[in-house]
């Protein structure tokens, strides 16, 4: 049985300060039938998240400008962000770092490198109907 995820096309905002990884995980987000829009830094994945109106963003712990708790912090307190799900992906694996994630609103907490197949399977394909 498909997850809810997996029953209409979802939009997804990946945030990471990799290029090489966010245009990645993009790509494969929007071959499986998503569409997706990416950002490096917090500032740029706030705006995007603003005018993009994500259902899903996969947001990166450690950016460049901001920490990813903060970002998601700050969607989850905006009027309209309420319910958007928050997958944080982070290769540093600090102490607590799971406790602030999940206390700062985030649905899922993952660690580096996360596999492609984990993707595909939470997302799932689009389903025509």
């Amino acid at each position: 049985m498909p997850t809810p995820l997996q029953l209409q096309r979802r939009r997804v905002l990946v945030v990471d300060d990799n290029l090489d990884h966010v245009q990645s995980l993009a790509l494969l987000l929007k071959s499986i039938g998503h569409e997706t829009e990416f950002a490096i830094t917090g500032q740029a994945a706030l705006i995007a998240a603003r005018r993009f109106r994500p259902d899903v963003v996969i947001l990166d712990l450690g950016l460049p400008d901001m920490d990813g708790v903060l970002v998601c912090r700050q969607l989850k307190q905006e009027l309209g962000f309420e319910h958007v799900r928050i997958l944080v992906v982070t290769g540093s694996g600090r102490d607590g770092d799971r406790e602030r994630v999940i206390d700062a609103g985030c649905d899922q907490f993952l660690q580096k490198p996360v596999d492609p197949r984990f993707f595909e399977s939470y997302f799932g394909r689009r389903h025509s109907g």
